[in-house]
């Protein structure tokens, strides 16, 4: 596999003995014979590299963007564009790789030669049937979720990377926000959710989860930290953050030092407050709550 840019996302798949990729904007694919040793000039081998569309000319009348090698993250393409996570892994079968660009499904194979696209698949009216889900079924989940936090204890934030976005996410240089790779980072983040959820739990679970939130405000007071940090608390995602990320490992920021920094108003936190319930908020400092 060719190197990249960092910020060029890829897709994978696997698929008997081999591991398919492919780069995004429909640049390069290839595929890795993983019984092969390694650095065996057999064992890897590319489909296309910058060349689908004289390998398939015309393959993207549905793909509407100006520009057939840019980016296509919104729009009219929806969740098929050519970059982020939009990206579309090989689908081995049948003696086949299938896979999607530019809106059209395409089947690669030893014996292809296609010297053009098939007729576009008409559209097939469906009726579809929406799973009812009841209000108790609702609160049962929301009931069990929020047990879980309460078992945990103190959460740190939600460690996710993908690279290129952070410079531009506030977690790494000023940018479009506060630290928007770090899901509830925030203190308010986690309070807010959970005043919003009191009403909806059961009286032994209120309880347990108004002494949460007093010891969450007591230990992370909204109008003093902008950012829990990543030196105590369980765990909130499945992977092991690297080693090497220290920056995930500091401890809580101060709202005075990154004011200027993201957003300039440190009284954002406090403003959140808005969006739960303020008055249940107070009652749950209290070591009370209403189901009302």
């Amino acid at each position: 596999m060719p190197d990249h840019a960092v910020d060029e996302p890829l897709a994978f798949s696997a698929g008997g003995k081999c591991i398919y990729w492919n780069l995004c904007c429909d640049r390069e694919a290839g595929a890795v014979d993983i019984t092969i040793p390694y650095n065996q000039g057999s064992r890897a081998w590319g489909y296309w590299g910058y060349s689908l569309r004289s390998i398939c000319p015309g393959y993207q009348p549905g793909y509407f963007m100006n520009d057939m090698d840019g980016w296509g993250v919104f729009g009219r393409n929806g969740t098929y564009g050519k970059h982020g996570t939009a990206q579309n892994p090989f689908v081995p079968y049948n003696n086949r790789l299938y896979t999607q660009k530019g809106n059209c499904v395409m089947a690669f194979s030893t014996s292809g030669g296609a010297s053009g696209a098939l007729p576009m698949a008409m559209t097939v009216p469906v009726q579809d049937t929406q799973p009812a889900v009841t209000v108790a079924r609702l609160k049962q989940k929301l009931e069990a979720e929020v047990q879980k936090m309460v078992s945990a204890g103190h959460l740190r934030p939600g460690y996710y990377s993908t690279g290129w976005f952070e410079y531009t996410a506030g977690n790494i240089a000023p940018g479009l926000g506060d630290y928007l790779e770090d899901p509830f980072h925030n203190p308010s983040d986690t309070i807010c959710t959970l005043i919003r959820a009191l009403p909806h739990l059961s009286t032994s679970l209120q309880q347990q989860t108004s002494s949460y939130i007093k010891s969450e405000f007591n230990s992370y007071p909204l109008y003093t930290y902008c950012h829990i940090g990543w030196a105590s608390g369980a765990a909130r995602e499945v992977c092991i953050i690297p080693p090497d990320d220290t920056s995930r490992h500091s401890g809580p920021r101060l709202q005075a030092g990154e004011a200027t920094r993201h957003t300039g108003n440190p009284s954002r936190p406090i403003h959140s407050m808005a969006h739960g319930n303020t008055f249940s908020f107070f009652r749950a400092q209290q070591g009370q709550c209403s189901t009302t």
